[in-house]
């Protein structure tokens, strides 16, 4: 395997960001053989985006999962980029992350790799908490680039969680620098909005899966998610098992989101 750390400036934050980036390394009978530590050169390389959750940084699924010797049996690239607690959004007085993650970072990265595949049937998004949010939210906002998008234990339902958590501790995940999302001022960040347009517009719209946890507290936002599909008529691949919002539920179905996406066998 190749692990990278990329810090790049960065037109939509005003600043350096860091990106991990993971590649998968020629086969070797032997593991010490030279070949072995090359980066896999052969076109093409998937490429998965796989976004952090709330309180997170780019390291947290290298570290926090076994996602490294998960993706050791496939052949795509895992990139990893950085987004605070923006919920992947273009913040009115702050950063605009969402413009990093849908439009620079492709651009920024791809070029830096050319065995990474450009093409839609090889493109994913997927993530955790807040990254689950980002990742469904890239495939609905931007269906012509990815063939599928996957969400563990995702924010859902965004409007619904700045309403449950406005006085407490969590309400900061929604918070960067003074900035506050109100329910009224969410417009097409919200999923539910965004499923409906696609719907209407017949868009192509990529895979979605979604799984969470039944004693997890964005239980019901995945519910919301779940009906809101059904009456669009999104397809989509959904699980729950037992589990709380936390990193032994992650860990352990971030392979099932790998296999459904095919990038691992």
């Amino acid at each position: 395997m190749f692990f990278a750390t990329y810090k790049f400036f960065s037109a939509a934050l005003g600043r350096e960001v860091n990106t991990r980036v993971i590649l998968p390394s020629r086969e070797a009978k032997d593991p010490f053989e030279k070949e072995s530590f090359r980066p896999y050169q052969e076109e093409p390389l998937k490429v998965l985006y796989l976004l952090h959750g709330g309180f997170g940084c780019e390291e947290d699924w290298l570290y926090m999962t076994r996602l490294a010797s998960l993706v050791r049996k496939g052949r795509a690239m895992i990139v990893m980029p950085f987004a605070e607690n923006s919920y992947y959004q273009d913040l009115p007085y702050g950063p605009g992350y969402w413009t990093f993650i849908s439009e620079e970072l492709p651009e920024m990265i791809l070029p830096m790799f050319p065995q990474a595949s450009r093409r839609r049937e090889d493109t994913f998004a997927a993530g955790l908490s807040m990254g689950g949010y980002g990742a469904l939210r890239l495939g609905l906002a931007k269906p012509e680039r990815f063939a599928a998008v996957a969400s563990l234990s995702g924010v859902l339902d965004l409007k619904a969680r700045i309403a449950d958590s406005k006085g407490s501790l969590a309400s900061r995940g929604l918070r960067f620098s003074d900035n506050f999302f109100d329910e009224d001022e969410i417009g097409d960040s919200d999923l539910l909005v965004l499923m409906k347009k696609a719907a209407e517009q017949k868009e192509k719209l990529p895979r979605f899966y979604f799984s969470v946890g039944t004693e997890d507290f964005v239980y019901p936002y995945n519910q919301n998610a779940k009906k809101q599909m059904d009456a669009c008529e999104i397809p989509y691949h959904y699980e729950e098992h037992p589990g709380a919002h936390e990193w032994s539920y992650w860990n352990l179905y971030i392979e099932s989101v790998l296999k459904w996406m095919k990038l691992i066998p």
